[in-house]
């Protein structure tokens, strides 16, 4: 069984996360790491799941940290899923603008 960060299931509404046979992680407290905010969750159905091994090498129990603005970061990834043609319509909507305003100000690298 793989037990990678992203097969564990979040509910935002409760706030808490799901291990893949089940078991509750739950909020801990949040840690700051380069500016930003770092959520922690652990499993305290550890001893019980039968599977501490292969879930972690720490020993004790699985903790799992989630960045406090990832909800916003997987909207994002999933909006521009859905229209890939929207980064290539910006390039070609601001790229010309910004070379524009470089040139009277001697920005333009020429090779």
């Amino acid at each position: 069984m793989d037990f990678r960060h992203d097969k564990f299931s979040y509910d935002s509404e409760k706030d808490k996360y799901e291990c893949p046979f089940g078991f509750r992680l739950r909020y801990v407290g949040k840690d700051e790491k380069s500016g930003k905010v770092i959520r922690k969750f652990r499993c305290y159905g550890y001893g019980e799941c039968g599977r501490s091994g292969k879930c972690t090498s720490c020993g004790k129990c699985r903790e799992l940290c989630r960045y406090e603005h990832k909800d916003v970061l997987v909207e994002h990834r999933l909006r521009m899923r859905a229209n890939p043609d929207a980064m290539q319509t910006r390039r070609e909507l601001s790229e010309h603008l910004f070379g524009t305003v470089k040139r009277p100000m001697n920005m333009i690298i020429c090779c």
